[in-house]
This record gives structure tokens, C-alpha cells and sequence, in this order.
């Protein structure tokens, strides 16, 4: 392939990044490792550690540092930007983590743009503009979404709504209807269990829904094609982070998720080469257009093909494909968790339990949206109360999805070695918008 504009740079025999071509990324990459070092003290210490400063190879200084984790972004990386930002305005966005704790990312000014103009870029590439009408169908808080409205409104969108679902889907989707969004924004498992209802508003040239956007899960290719056969629209993914960001909106052809390496950097660990331009492994991002809480291949768990072949859509941008979730982590009603926040949480009533098995089923619509069934050691009943007391209102974001009424628990206490894939998986996932097969006509 001539003058490819990204290439894979291959770190050790089992990572690689995908980075533009050129000096001129070379040194913007070489003064994003300057900044870092002037600002953050963790990093500071991280390059003193291993001898780096931003004179090497900028390249090989990628190479050589460690990925950062979730425990750095949340006990140290966070501090230092509330330090940098005493007596400054700033933003907050927050994330469940890897623990029960929640995880803040806090945005000054040029960084909350720098993020808008990302999204401004996913939305202009989904069509949106004026004359549009934006609704996101969430369960969330509205404030939450005002980040999205104003990206809206900057591409000249002057009607905008946020529709609250609550556990009744078929009651609060009912707004819809009277709405008539151009430009749909939700998740995959509540658009799914909001589907028998809404699904009846419109068909084909009647619906006035040009594209449906989704985040913060995967959604089956079955009910994809479903949405987009009944509804005459586009169903595309936006795929991001919330410590990250959003990073590309997948294009109209479903060949990947375009993305733009010059801003959000990806590294692949266990990296397997597909062919000469595609790899997949474990994703690590590094933050080049965020400097107050920017982080260097920060893990978010997912596993990922990058595509730098040219696209039949035109965008001459990267593609990232998203294959699943690392096997310990999990989304209820778009909220990432992870294995390890359960199990750590259910620790502080225990410290000696070994081990928790997480099955994630659907519940009746009528009673919730998912169940997490935990399984556990027999020789821990006498500490049920406590286990369920934990679940209900001790983990961050899975407290409030059991008050919205979202998710159930249920306790299973089992002999140690009857406990089903113990040395397997420790989350299984058998919900329907994992292993979707569509609705008979």
C-alpha cells in the first residue's frame, strides 16, 4: 500500500501502536511526553524510573512505558488534576472504575472543547445538522447529557430532548412517538427492551428517524439489522470512554469505527498481526488532546481489530472494530463494570473470600432490565445480609441502577468446587442483546 498516512509501529513481539506517519506526529508525540512530564508528577516519576526524558525517540519512550491503570487513574492521576485545578474551572465527568469507588475525570476548559470537537465530528458524520431533532433515551441524568446537546447545537441542531426511561419501558418510551427524533441516542440493552413498544411506531418511509446512534455497549448484528429493516434508518455505534472520551463513530458501510490516531493514540498488548495493516489485541489509549487528566495506554478492557487499510467510504481515517469486553468485564444498562469491583466490594464485609462467579441474565421487563446472579462459597451464608446489603447500595453506579429499579441480585451459595467454571471465566453473559435473534413477523 503507497504513502499509508498510519502505520503499525511494532514495540516488542507482541505490541504494536497505529500512529500517522511522518515527523511531524513524531513531535507532537515528543511534546505530549514534555507536557506530561511538566505536569504530572506520577508520569514525572514514571520516566525518572526508566531513564526517560522527552529527548529520546518519542516512539520508543511509547515503547518503553508501562500501561496505566484504573487504580492510577482514580488514586493518583485524579488527585493531582483537583490539585492543578484548585480555583479553576473545570468539569466533571464520573466512572464506575475497577472498584466499588467512583472515578471522577475532571476537564478544564480547552479540554472539555478539545472533547466537543470530537463529538461534533461523530455527529456531523452521522448526518446531523439543522433541521434535525436530537433525542437521547437514557436513564441517566439529564446534566450528564447536556455535553451531547451542545455539540448538537454547535452543528446548528435548535431541538434537542432527553427522554428519561424508567422501568416501565412501554409507558415512558410512549413520548417517542409525538417526538419524531431524526437523530435517536441510547444503549443497546435499553433500546432492545424498549423495542416491542416503540418498535410499532413507525415503519420504513413513515419513521422519521434517519439514524440511531448507540454507546456504551455492543450491540448483536441481528438486531441491528432489525432496527434498520423496520425503522428504513442507519444504526451506527459511537464508540469511547468516559476516561478517554469519545473516540469514532463506525461508518456508514460497517466497515469499523473511524478514529483519528493524531488525537487518541491506540497500542495493542498481546497484538496478533492479521495481515501487513490489521492487528487485534487488548486496546490501550493515550490522550494526546486532553492535558489536565491525560493519560499514557490507559487499559479500558476491550479487545479490538485496527484496520489501516483504506475504507470504501472515503474517510481516510484508521478503523477500530470492537470485538468484546476483556472476560472480567461487563455492562449493565451501558454502566461498565468490571469482575474485580464486585468481588473487592463483597471483600470489605469479608477480606478472605476467594472467590465470586458473576452471571448476568434478563429479567422480566415488567421487573428490571438485567439480574446478576453471584455465586459464592457455601461457607459464607451467614453472610448474605451483608453480601446483599453491599450490591444494593455499596458499588458506585450499580447502587443507583438497583434503585432506578434496573437490576436484581440473587446469592447463590454453592461448595467451593461445584462452583461452575471456576478456573474459566469468571463473568458469563447470557442476556439477549448478547445472543439476539430477531423477532418473528
Amino acid at each position: 500500500m503507497p504513502d499509508n498516512p498510519f502505520i503499525f509501529i511494532k514495540h516488542t513481539s507482541n505490541s504494536v501502536s497505529l500512529a500517522p506517519s511522518g515527523n511531524f506526529f513524531e513531535e507532537k508525540l515528543r511534546k505530549y511526553f514534555q507536557s506530561q512530564i511538566n505536569n504530572s508528577s506520577y508520569y514525572a516519576s514514571v520516566f525518572q524510573k526508566l531513564g526517560l526524558d522527552a529527548t529520546h525517540p518519542p516512539l520508543n519512550i511509547l515503547a518503553e512505558l508501562p500501561p496505566t491503570t484504573k487504580e492510577v487513574y482514580r488514586e493518583t492521576l485524579q488527585l493531582e488534576s483537583l490539585t492543578r485545578l484548585n480555583e479553576s474551572s473545570f468539569v466533571t465527568d464520573y466512572s464506575s472504575g475497577s472498584t466499588a469507588d467512583s472515578v471522577l475525570r475532571l476537564c478544564a476548559p480547552p479540554d472539555d472543547l478539545a472533547e466537543q470537537t470530537i463529538t461534533e465530528s461523530v455527529f456531523a458524520s452521522a448526518g446531523m445538522g439543522p433541521g434535525d431533532h436530537f433525542v437521547c433515551m437514557e436513564i441517566g441524568a439529564i446534566d450528564i447529557y447536556d455535553f451531547y446537546f451542545r455539540a448538537a447545537r454547535n452543528l446548528g441542531v435548535d431541538h434537542t430532548t432527553f427522554l428519561h426511561l424508567t422501568q416501565d419501558y412501554e409507558q415512558a418510551c410512549a413520548p417517542l412517538f409525538s417526538l419524531r427524533p431524526t437523530i435517536l441516542l441510547t444503549v443497546p440493552s435499553l433500546l432492545i427492551r424498549a423495542w416491542p413498544a416503540i418498535c410499532k411506531y413507525w415503519k420504513d418511509e413513515t419513521c422519521p428517524i434517519k439514524t440511531v446512534i448507540y454507546m456504551g455497549e455492543a450491540m448483536h448484528e441481528s438486531f441491528r439489522r432489525e432496527v434498520e429493516l423496520q425503522w428504513g434508518c442507519q444504526v451506527r455505534s459511537f464508540y469511547g470512554t468516559t476516561e478517554t472520551g469519545g473516540i469514532g463513530l463506525d461508518c456508514e458501510y460497517k466497515n469499523g469505527i473511524h478514529f483519528d490516531p493524531s488525537s487518541i493514540l491506540p497500542t495493542l498488548e498481546s497484538a496478533k498481526p492479521i495481515s501487513e495493516y490489521v492487528h487485534e489485541g487488548e486496546v490501550l489509549f493515550t490522550t494526546l488532546h486532553i492535558r489536565t487528566q491525560s493519560v499514557i495506554k490507559y487499559r479500558v478492557g476491550d479487545h479490538v481489530r485496527l484496520d489501516a487499510e483504506p475504507c470504501t467510504c472515503g474517510n481516510p481515517n484508521p478503523r477500530l472494530t470492537f470485538l468484546e469486553r476483556t472476560h472480567e468485564a461487563f455492562t449493565i444498562a451501558g454502566e461498565k463494570f468490571s469482575h474485580a469491583m464486585i468481588l473487592e466490594g463483597l471483600q470489605e464485609s469479608a477480606p478472605d473470600l476467594p472467590l465470586a462467579n458473576l452471571v448476568i441474565e434478563d429479567l422480566d421487563p415488567k421487573l428490571g432490565d438485567a439480574l446478576l446472579r453471584v455465586q459464592l462459597p457455601d461457607s459464607y451464608q451467614e453472610m448474605e445480609s451483608k453480601f446483599l446489603d453491599t450490591l444494593e447500595t455499596g458499588i458506585f453506579e450499580l447502587d443507583a441502577l438497583y434503585r432506578y429499579g434496573l437490576v436484581k441480585f440473587q446469592l447463590e451459595f454453592l461448595p467451593i468446587n461445584e462452583i461452575p467454571g471456576r478456573k474459566m471465566s469468571k463473568v458469563r453473559d447470557n442476556r439477549l442483546h448478547m445472543r439476539h435473534h430477531s423477532s418473528p413477523d
